[in-house]
């Protein structure tokens, strides 16, 4: 799935919140997102990308940003 995709990128955020409304307690890495949070026909998604998605929708104030005590960066429902 290509960053400069808009569509793509689009499908992939909705996707994310997605998963936050079903799992509103949920909080993970761009990894764990792009392992656990995303269906199979987002698959393909590359790291990347769901790191453009997540960072938009903190930006936006769509989810969470934590970074922990030792530097990992992690998402999530908002409080």
């Amino acid at each position: 799935m290509p960053e400069d995709d808009p569509n793509g990128l689009d499908a992939l955020a909705e996707s994310i919140l997605g998963y936050v409304r079903v799992h509103p307690q949920a909080a993970d890495t761009v990894e764990g997102i792009r392992t656990w949070w995303l269906p199979a026909r987002l698959a393909d998604a590359t790291p990347e990308a769901v790191l453009i998605c997540v960072e938009r929708l903190a930006r936006e104030r769509r989810l969470r940003r934590r970074v922990l005590s030792d530097g990992t960066e992690i998402y999530g429902g908002l409080p």
